[in-house]
């Protein structure tokens, strides 16, 4: 964390005021806000970690994309949900929220009449708000999702004629009704492509739309990347290629208020198509060609005028701009901070005022000087206590909207949600603090003594915690910033919580009143092999007491007013960049504990984690599956579940010997990546193993223990996107997710579709039919 805050850019005082966060202090003092840790603004923090964590957990054989795995899931889902009625299914899941904690938004548009406000997000997907276009109210507006059944997120939405809407991010899809159903886009060339970089509409008769994509594709020794152009001509349902772009990032533009030209930038040129890209002009070159990367963003008003933010290969941001149509650049300077590498959104120029141009990273910056000079709007921490007036931190898009009357409005996008400003960004206000349910956990731990009591660690939203109250949706309070994952607790209380920052352990407890009381720190060890997240282990014995997972464990406790750590000795590092990525501590065996590493190997210690035996050998393990998670039997300590990634082979295996041999749990798990598991108390007496339920990037999985079989339990009704976090408690499952906050499942009083008719509700209205797809649903 310390190397994270020394760099350029943040003031002395911030850096000594973090560091008090990584000592134990019992004051209740406010605590010092940690810096969010997000991929998308390289100047602020190196993102390679991130990545190696994220590729290591999708870990597959060479020359599987896992994205193309899991885009085929969500498409048969999507098909499921699109072929049924939903009846019934209401009742087993309930959103518990949070109802005031927005996640990251990407895109804003309006309906062509002006009634509609669409926001789209990371991994919540669009959502609309409904304004009068007399006289637009931003204020309490009442948020619906439109595509809770779509995987992906909407990190680019188009609102066209007509009610019909696209989306995209890795696929496009479409709905001609307003979100009630939607269809992947065809196109076969175009249905390769892994991400969608751009989305844009010409405003002609038919609102043609065009794409930009990268394609990947394996030579055998590497993937090789390529970048296309598409055009769609019947608003959405169905892109054919038309011009192969190489393996330059570009970007295309045309106008938001009339009919124009479509422009490009690839490499240094800059073209222009007045046929709809069929055919091509160069109008001007930029200065220098060896750019990896552009973003273009341009100003009717004018000839239009024209800006381009180019991506160098030190990972240097550069602007320019030109004031005749691209056939003359100017250069401006370096980009303070960088741009925002994930979307092409955060570069942004007024339609009317060519002078005025934004750009995001961390913060939001604003020139009304045709990009001379810079000013941030604000700081990123002083969002917290401002929430409404302040803009928070990441800033991946920026929209100016011309509403039907004439008045131009500028949406911000963050990864706090969405604003809106009326004065061209001098000032701000937060649209999105109720009902935008778009929060992004990692990790949720309910307390085992008040299933209503949550907390939760988040994706730059920070550690939160809720109260769950008259069975109702729930608003949370963000106790501390950053980002946070891996919760957990020795007695499965709040009592003593501990939790990971990318780069150091939270702590949080209870002060003498039973009161919860946020936050204490303790440093990361010195280990170049942590993962960006650790994993973390309770010590069940003693609650002062916690394990880190590295080259080696490491063991923290409770020392008065610090948590200091030892290093145990044994090393589990054979090969590069290997790590622990899961332990666990057998519950009715404490010393026994059992280890997976990042490259699937398996160990099994008899003394708390001083000497370990290697069981690989004895596995049918190929090196693809990623060791995320670990349960043991409370009852035998032989029995151990161990959970991962499960393109290129089963992603969950069962043990029976305490991890000699283990065989896959079910003949039919799906291709996925298994995050964390829980059993339910269904299984029956004579099974090694009850059910269990188990939270994934393609959903919410049930193991049926009768049939070993797995099932998806979306129902129609569950938000399609990534599981990060599953609990049992008591009659009923909580999930936490990564886009669309947290649910609670209810499993249905039925085993292997047999109905017991005397849990079934005197409904006479209905038939048999729907009685059985109401108490045993299915997908």
């Amino acid at each position: 964390m310390k190397k994270v805050l020394a760099i350029a850019g943040i003031v002395f005082l911030f850096v000594v005021a973090l560091s008090l966060l990584l000592r134990v202090n019992s004051s209740l003092e406010p605590r010092p806000k940690p810096q969010p840790i997000s991929f998308g603004h390289h100047e602020i923090y190196d993102n390679t970690k991130y990545l190696e964590w994220l590729m290591d957990r999708h870990r597959t054989e060479p020359g599987i994309d896992w994205r193309d795995v899991e885009r085929t899931n969500w498409e048969n889902n999507l098909l499921k949900r699109n072929t049924r009625v939903d009846k019934g299914f209401r009742a087993l899941w309930k959103e518990v929220g949070p109802v005031n904690q927005s996640g990251r938004s990407y895109d804003t548009d309006i309906s062509s009449d002006g009634k509609y406000l669409y926001v789209g997000s990371v991994r919540g997907g669009i959502w609309r708000a409904e304004v009068n276009p007399d006289n637009p109210n931003f204020q309490n507006l009442s948020w619906q999702p439109l595509s809770d059944h779509v995987y992906g997120g909407a990190y680019q939405l188009l609102a066209l004629n007509q009610g019909s809407l696209v989306i995209g991010q890795q696929r496009v899809h479409f709905s001609s009704d307003q979100g009630q159903t939607w269809q992947p886009s065809n196109g076969e060339s175009f249905n390769q492509l892994w991400f969608i970089r751009r989305l844009i509409k010409v405003k002609n008769s038919i609102e043609t739309i065009f794409a930009t994509g990268v394609k990947w594709h394996w030579n055998g020794d590497d993937w090789v990347v390529a970048n296309f152009l598409f055009r769609s001509d019947d608003y959405g349902a169905s892109f054919r290629e038309i011009k192969v772009l190489g393996t330059y990032s570009v970007d295309i533009w045309t106008s938001r208020v009339g009919e124009g030209p479509l422009y490009t930038v690839r490499e240094n040129y800059f073209e222009k198509s007045m046929d709809l890209g069929e055919s091509w002009v160069s109008l001007g070159q930029l200065p220098i060609n060896t750019q990896r990367e552009a973003i273009l963003a341009g100003s009717e008003a004018g000839a239009p005028t024209f800006y381009i933010a180019t991506r160098s290969e030190e990972n240097s941001w550069y602007l320019y701009r030109s004031d005749d149509e691209g056939i003359n650049w100017i250069g401006l300077g370096f980009l303070e901070g960088g741009i925002w590498l994930d979307s092409m959104r955060s570069l942004e120029v007024s339609p009317t005022y060519p002078n005025l141009v934004l750009y995001g990273n961390l913060n939001a910056y604003r020139s009304n000087d045709g990009g001379a000079s810079f000013r941030k709007i604000n700081e990123w921490w002083e969002y917290y206590g401002n929430e409404a007036n302040k803009l928070h931190a990441d800033l991946p898009g920026f929209d100016f909207i011309t509403f039907p009357d004439g008045t131009e409005r500028l949406f911000i996008s963050t990864d706090g949600g969405t604003y809106i400003s009326e004065d061209k960004g001098l000032t701000v206000e937060n649209i999105s603090l109720a009902k935008l349910n778009t929060s992004q956990f990692y990790d949720i731990l309910t307390d085992r003594d008040n299933f209503n009591k949550i907390l939760g660690g988040t994706q730059d939203q920070g550690y939160q915690y809720g109260q769950v109250k008259n069975n109702s949706q729930t608003p949370f309070s963000q106790l501390i910033s950053g980002d946070y994952g891996h919760l957990v607790s020795g007695d499965g209380t709040h009592s003593i919580v501990y939790s990971v920052y990318p780069g150091s352990v939270l702590i949080s407890d209870k002060d003498d009143s039973g009161n919860l009381r946020c936050c204490y720190g303790a440093e990361f060890p010195e280990d170049p092999n942590l993962d960006w997240m650790p994993f973390l282990m309770a010590d069940l014995d003693d609650n002062e007491i916690f394990y880190l997972g590295g080259s080696q464990s490491y063991k923290y406790q409770r020392n008065q007013s610090n948590w200091n750590y030892t290093a145990l000795p044994y090393n589990f590092v054979a090969s590069e960049g290997e790590r622990v990525s899961a332990m666990a501590m057998a519950p009715s065996d404490t010393n026994r504990w059992y280890a997976v590493s990042s490259l699937g190997r398996f160990w099994v210690s008899f003394d708390r984690g001083m000497n370990w035996e290697e069981r690989a050998d004895n596995l049918p393990l190929p090196s693809y599956i990623y060791g995320s998670f670990i349960w043991v039997s409370p009852a035998n300590p032989d029995i151990v579940v161990m959970a991962g990634s499960g393109y290129s082979n089963p992603g969950v295996w069962l043990s029976s010997d305490g991890g000699s041999e283990f065989n896959a749990m079910g003949a039919n798990q799906p291709r996925t990546l298994f995050l964390e598991i829980t059993p339910y108390p269904s299984g029956p007496d004579d099974h090694l193993v009850g059910d269990f339920y188990a939270a994934t990037e393609s959903g919410p999985y049930h193991y049926d223990s009768k049939q070993e079989i797995w099932k998806s339990i979306l129902k129609g009704r569950a938000p399609s996107t990534t599981y990060h976090s599953v609990e049992t408690l008591g009659d009923f499952v909580r999930f936490g997710t990564h886009g669309r906050g947290i649910w609670d499942y209810k499993p249905p009083p039925c085993e292997n579709f047999s109905i017991l008719y005397e849990n079934i509700p005197n409904w006479p209205s209905k038939s048999v039919l729907d009685l059985i797809l109401l108490t045993c649903p299915q997908d």
